[in-house]
Formats: C-alpha cells, structure tokens, sequence
C-alpha cells in the first residue's frame, strides 16, 4: 500500500497506522474548524473531511491520498472536546463516571482527482465506554497526572513542565493510560477510542485503492 498523509499531529494516531504497517508522512492541518451540524457523528465526519481537505489543497498534487480523522465524546448528547483546563476536566470525568458514553471517531480519505476535483470518502465509528464509580479523590488524582509520553511538548495549562495526562484528549481521558483502571468495558472498537478505527481504515483503503 502507498505511503499515505496524516493530517494529524497526533501520535496515537501514528502508532495505530504503524501498528498495521500502514507509511504515513505527518503533515498536521491547522485548518479553523466550522461546526454546522449538532449530531455527533455528522460532527467528527464534517471535521476531518475539513482537516484533509486543507492538506489535499496545499499540497496541490494529484492522487495523493491524505487521511484526516476527528474523535469526540458523547454523553446523553453532550459533546465534550478537549477540557480547556483542569476544572474543565473534572467536570467532564465527573459526568462520565458510573455512566456509559460514546466516542466517535470520523475519518476522511481524500484526494485532488487530475482535473483539480477533489474527492473525500468519508465515514465515521462509533463505541460505546462503560466507567466504573469514582470519588473525586480518584478523579483529581487522575487529573494530576502527568503523560509518559516520549513525544509530550509543554503543558498548555501551566506551560512548565510536560502535559497532564488528560488535557490533549476528548473527554479528558485516554483509554490506553492510566485512566483504563475505571473502564468497566466497551462495545465496539477499541483502536476507535485510542484515537483512530484502523480496521476500518484498512478496508477502506483497500477499495479506494484498488
């Protein structure tokens, strides 16, 4: 399979592609993101379509495919992004514990056809995430946490030191650290809760490739 673009920063979502032995150059989007629909799974499709589509325009090269892909979390219709700070995270793992949530994840694979036409195949993954009770002592102690990631850069909260676990993630939580001590169980696709349905994606490639 052909290397491909990740127009994504994200390295849960580089190690899940590498997983599967999927070349991948990273060209992130800093595209501005429009949000014109309320459903969640019309939202995630809608922001990675836009993602890729910004990278397929300013690499301007015919036939090559990027790959954009947005992950949020949903509880009884709430949409939660990233927390924007620490009181913003408790919040959000304060709904989502003793409670079932759903996170999305949506996916674009797009392309500049020869005569300038751009082409976006776009499709979206939705699990469903049980979490055990947690006292808020579980919860600030998670909040606190800093991330083992090699690739961390600066916390973007108190700009000293390295990130907190939660901060650069949808709902505040990472399924794959520290925060699986709480997971009950899920219904669906792990990888999609990592960041990325690479089973999904896989297949997909295989018929747009063909």
């Amino acid at each position: 399979m052909d290397s491909i673009i990740l127009a994504s920063a994200s390295p849960r979502r580089r190690e899940l592609l590498s997983q599967i032995g999927i070349e991948y150059e990273v060209i992130p989007s800093n595209v501005e993101e429009v949000i014109t629909c309320t459903v969640p799974s019309e939202i995630v499709m809608e922001l990675a379509k836009q993602k890729a589509e910004d990278i397929v325009i300013q690499l301007n090269c015919p036939g090559k495919l990027v790959l954009g892909a947005d992950t949020i979390v949903a509880l009884k219709g709430e949409v939660m992004g990233k927390p924007v700070d620490e009181a913003d995270a408790f919040s959000m793992i304060s709904k989502l514990q003793n409670n079932t949530h759903q996170v999305y994840t949506g996916v674009s694979l797009s392309y500049m056809k020869e005569d300038g036409e751009i082409f976006s195949h776009v499709f979206y993954e939705e699990t469903e995430v049980m979490v055990y009770s947690m006292t808020e002592e579980e919860i600030w102690y998670y909040l606190k946490m800093k991330t083992s990631s090699n690739n961390a850069k600066i916390s973007k909260w108190d700009k000293t030191s390295v990130p907190f676990e939660c901060e650069d993630k949808a709902g505040a939580y990472g399924i794959q650290g520290p925060f699986a001590a709480y997971i009950q169980g899920i219904s669906g696709d792990y990888n999609n809760v990592v960041g990325l349905p690479v089973g999904r994606v896989y297949q997909e490639l295989k018929n747009i490739l063909k």
